[in-house]
């Protein structure tokens, strides 16, 4: 069991270590760029989901593996193609708005 004061010490020095983080020149800009991939990769994994597919059925779809369907579901830059070629995987289409 770990000692409680360790503990608290440790989340401290997180605590810390984010808001130096937050304050750094850019963080805005790279936190909106990771938030609308997430959002992004959290679609497409509840289409295939919703497809009741697995990544690996997914990847056979669209000529990959299953390694690159886990990258693309954690957020990883893509391009609008193979967005598409994912979306038809799961017998869905993109669409893009600009609001």
């Amino acid at each position: 069991m770990m000692n409680k004061n360790v503990i608290a010490k440790m989340k401290k020095a997180q605590d810390a270590q984010v808001e130096d983080v937050r304050r750094m020149d850019g963080f805005s800009e790279a936190s909106e760029e990771f938030e609308f991939e997430y959002s992004i990769a959290k679609s497409l994994q509840e289409a295939r989901e919703k497809a009741k597919l697995t990544q690996k059925e997914i990847a056979k779809r669209m000529g990959t593996t299953q390694s690159v369907i886990s990258r693309i579901e954690s957020g990883h830059n893509v391009s609008i193609n193979t967005l598409e070629k994912y979306a038809r995987a799961c017998g869905k289409h993109v669409e893009f708005s600009l609001v």
